[in-house]
């Protein structure tokens, strides 16, 4: 039993950021507590789901690397994804309180955790302490920013009627959702450096997002606007610059060593790739926070 904390709080901790995020008007708790449990109740189906897609194509988490990454993506990610997304399709989407931008979030934030805090508990029964704290750090974040990605979609759905909006954060969540369930299935227990640093790429990605929107649309009676800075506006977007351009230099040597067939490990190159894209991502939008005034 003194697991089912290491299981729950993670969740409850993200869930809570984002409410206190909606200063002006919060939602009513027992809508956010619905939300948590209809994503919670969606597990057992996802779960059906993917058990029998498995079954039908004969994918799973082991094999070739591209059969797993197509398992990865299209049966796990894809329904997963649907699932936390019908979660706040079914009930909070009906309602008249889901009437601005941040509660999207704050509901995308109930679904994920509620279908994390679930999935959760019976990795950690099954797998132990060690396992319960990596998915602390890791899983249960990336269901919390993809619930709050899918529920900006569907928030910009509902006010403005946007259906390209939903269609390319949902691929996004489920790409990048599929990508870390590929290098865990597929990570080396020996050597699990890379595998790791991709998964945490992943996370860190999704939280940019996440935290963007949430710092864009958070209703506040304070005073949000970006402080006055130039040596930090301009230290951030250096160091943003930076990083991408590391990024596309590493992908362009990447593809040579493709091309001449020099290809020796694409985990190293991926997360030299990955890494300083997320970095860069990450300064750039944290300069946002500066004017130059």
């Amino acid at each position: 039993m003194y697991l089912l904390p290491l299981a729950i709080l993670p969740g409850l901790i993200l869930l809570y950021y984002f409410y206190k995020k909606d200063h002006a008007s919060p939602e009513p708790w027992y809508h956010i507590w619905i939300t948590v449990i209809l994503a919670g109740i969606f597990v057992l189906p996802a779960a059906f789901a993917e058990i029998g897609l498995s079954s039908l194509t004969g994918l799973s988490e082991v094999g070739s690397a591209i059969n797993v990454f197509i398992y990865s993506v299209f049966v796990v990610s894809l329904v997963e994804e649907l699932c936390k997304l019908l979660a706040i399709r079914v009930f909070a989407y009906r309602k008249p309180e889901f009437d601005e931008t941040i509660d999207g979030l704050v509901y995308g934030a109930a679904s994920g955790a509620g279908f994390a805090m679930v999935e959760n508990v019976f990795y950690v029964l099954e797998h132990g302490f060690a396992v319960g704290v990596m998915r602390a750090f890791l899983s249960v974040p990336l269901h919390v920013f993809t619930g709050v990605i899918l529920g900006y979609g569907l928030i910009r759905l509902k006010l403005h009627g946007s259906y390209l909006r939903i269609v390319l954060l949902f691929v996004l969540s489920v790409v990048l959702h599929g990508v870390y369930d590929h290098v865990l299935f597929t990570m080396n227990a020996g050597s699990p450096g890379i595998s790791f640093l991709i998964a945490v790429c992943c996370v860190v990605i999704l939280l940019g997002f996440a935290r963007y929107y949430a710092r864009k649309y958070q209703t506040s009676v304070e005073d949000n606007s970006p402080k006055p800075s130039v040596f930090m506006k301009f230290f951030w977007m250096i160091a943003g610059i930076l990083n991408l351009l590391a990024s596309a230099f590493m992908a362009l040597g990447t593809y040579a060593n493709y091309s001449e067939g020099k290809l020796d490990d694409p985990g190293i190159y991926a997360t030299l790739i990955l890494l300083p894209l997320a970095l860069g991502v990450f300064c750039l939008m944290r300069q946002r926070r500066y004017t130059w005034s």
